[in-house]
Order: C-alpha cells, then structure tokens, then sequence
C-alpha cells in the first residue's frame, strides 16, 4: 500500500488511477465545484471569502488548483452550500 501512495507523487492523477482498488479522488473536480456553487450561488469570491472568514485569494487558488482546501474548509463550504462533502470533491 505505502508504495502506491510513493507514486502517486511521481506522476499526475488521471481518473483511471487506483490505489487498493479504489478510484483515487481528482482533485481537479473540486475546483469546478467550488467555482459551479459560487457562481450557482451569483457570488463573488469576495462574498464568498467573507462568508467563510476567508481571503479572496484563498477562494482563487481552490477555484484553479493552486491550493486544496484543508478538510475544515470542505466542511465549512459544504454547510455553506447545504451539500455533502462528498457532493463537493466528487
């Protein structure tokens, strides 16, 4: 198992990966996500940032990839939106 987490460092995630027999998460679906519910929403990233005591900046990064919004984060956003987390990164 500790190798296949090794190489999931060594080479970008693609939807067919598996770790144990499990599709891996794709972290690239979060961003859409978060982007979708905001502008779903008719928010801005500033509003959206102000209602999670967020920077804007911090809401740019996870709408683009830069940054993966901690676990706390994904809680937070998906009470905010009234989803589940799993609605959210999946």
């Amino acid at each position: 198992m500790k190798e296949n987490f090794e190489n999931l460092h060594r080479h970008e995630l693609s939807e067919k990966d598996e770790v144990a027999g499990n599709p891996i998460w794709d972290g690239r679906n979060i961003c859409k996500n978060i982007k979708r519910l905001r502008q779903g929403a008719n928010m801005s990233q500033t509003e959206l940032a102000e209602k999670l005591n967020l920077a804007r900046s911090a809401i740019s990064h996870y709408e683009s990839g830069v940054r993966t919004p901690s676990i706390d984060i994904l809680i937070e956003m998906a009470d905010f939106f009234e989803i589940t987390v799993d609605e959210l990164i999946r």
